[in-house]
């Protein structure tokens, strides 16, 4: 019976271009990024809700406006008709 090789190693990754998306990336971050934001409200709990609202729209609603991926969306229709959808 014939041995079985281990597999190679894998290749390492071409490092990244100098200046590119991939090499930021990259850099170790020494503080998380922080968006300006107005200061919470210390008033009533529904006055705080608002101002969240608010923050959060701010900071997201470009994304919440982006057209879903065609591939999430035959993901999803394919998971309806198998009986999986939740």
């Amino acid at each position: 019976m014939p041995s079985q090789s281990e597999p190679a190693p894998p290749e390492a990754a071409e490092p990244p271009e100098p200046g590119t998306l991939e090499e930021t990336a990259m850099q170790p971050v020494s503080e998380p990024l922080r968006l300006p934001a107005t200061p919470a409200p210390s008033c009533e709990p529904a006055d705080f809700d608002r101002w969240l609202r608010r923050e959060l729209g701010r900071l997201h609603n470009d994304v919440l406006n982006e057209p879903i991926p065609e591939r999430l969306l035959r993901i999803i229709q394919e998971s309806g008709r198998n009986g999986r959808g939740g």
